[in-house]
Order: C-alpha cells, then structure tokens, then sequence
C-alpha cells in the first residue's frame, strides 16, 4: 500500500490518476474532509465514471451535511452500478433524513433485496418499508434461493490496481473488488496473486 505522501505526490503530477479514490478515502478515514472532496472533484473531473471516487465524494458530502448533494451523487452511482450496497445503503439513510415519499424508499429497498436477500440490514429495511408481517427469520428462509447472476462493474482497466483492489477489500466491498481481480488476472504479472484472491473473495460472498 502507497503512504499518503506518495500518493500525494502522483497524484500533483497526474490529476487523471485512477489511484485518486485511494487519496481520497486516506483523507476520509483522517477526518481531512476538505481535502478528500476536493481530491474526489479533481479526480473526477478527469474520470466522471469513477464509481469509487463518487463514492466516497457521496459519504464525505454526507458527513459534512450536504445531504442533497449526496444524494444526487448516490443515484448516479445507482444508474452505473444497481447493485452497489453501499450507495443504496447510503442512499436509504438519506431519503429517510430528506423525509421522502415512501413509495420512493420502498423502491430502492426491493430493488437491493433482489440482490441481497440475506443481507441483515436489507432485510429489516424491508420489513420496515415493504412486509411489516414478515419476519426476518421468513425473508431469510424464502430467500434462499438460487442466487441471480451479479451485474458486472464497469470499470476502466486502468483503476484495475491491487491498490484499489484492496482498499474495496478493506471497505468489504466484495463484488466490486472480485471485478478488479477479474481484470488483474488478465494481466500475466498479477494472474497468480488474483487467482488466489478470488477464491478467498468468493468464500466471503458465499458466507454473506
């Protein structure tokens, strides 16, 4: 993993920079929210499809009370990736704080339990939002199931680093990151160390 100050400094050199998340999110975790969103803009101002850059620009706009701001970003992400867990998570929160119709919440509820059923927060949103009468331990068992395909990430080929790979690790982003690793392991230098990631990533998704 790149110190900060290296990062720094590649990215002062190269605005375009697809380790520009990295930074941003180093500032995040360091409360510097300043510096991550102004990172967050630069970056992608080069590379407006970077997810995990919006991402991160959404929750820090979040933390700093710029909730319509945030939102706008999140359903963004949302358009580019359905199945983004932690933008409609975010995104949830954040229709609830806006005190938006409930239809609305409803809706990206039942869109995010088609791809994670099992998912503890999912469901008691669910339960909150679209069946009162169900009970978490009923959702679970009807829920288990033959799992839908996953919705690939699109990702440019640059951001496919091991250095993003594992700062979505780290923030259990677990499908986004099996996508960077299926790119790696098109790269003959970084095959081995993807193929052995892989496996380790999906015995996560198997136990999520």
């Amino acid at each position: 993993m790149l110190h900060k100050y290296e990062l720094e400094k590649l990215f002062s050199s190269d605005k375009s920079s697809p380790l520009f998340p990295v930074l941003a999110n180093m500032y995040y975790e360091q409360k510097l929210y300043k510096y991550s969103v102004k990172v967050c803009r630069m970056g992608l101002n080069k590379d407006p499809d970077n997810v995990q850059g919006m991402y991160i620009l959404s929750k820090t706009l979040l933390i700093q009370g710029h909730i319509q701001d945030a939102e706008i970003i999140l359903k963004k992400i949302l358009q580019k990736c359905p199945n983004h867990l932690y933008s409609s998570l975010l995104l949830i929160y954040v229709y609830e704080e806006l005190k938006r119709d409930r239809k609305i919440i409803q809706s990206q509820i039942k869109k995010m339990y088609q791809f994670y059923p099992l998912h503890d927060k999912i469901i008691k949103y669910y339960e909150q939002y679209c069946n009162p009468l169900e009970s978490s331990t009923e959702l679970k068992a009807r829920a288990k199931r033959p799992q839908m395909k996953p919705v690939q990430f699109n990702y440019n080929p640059k951001l496919a680093t091991i250095t993003m790979y594992k700062l979505l690790y780290s923030q259990k982003e677990y499908r986004e990151a099996l996508t960077i690793l299926q790119i790696l392991a098109l790269k003959p230098k970084h095959k081995k160390f993807a193929h052995l990631e892989i496996e380790k990533i999906n015995k996560k998704l198997e136990g999520s």
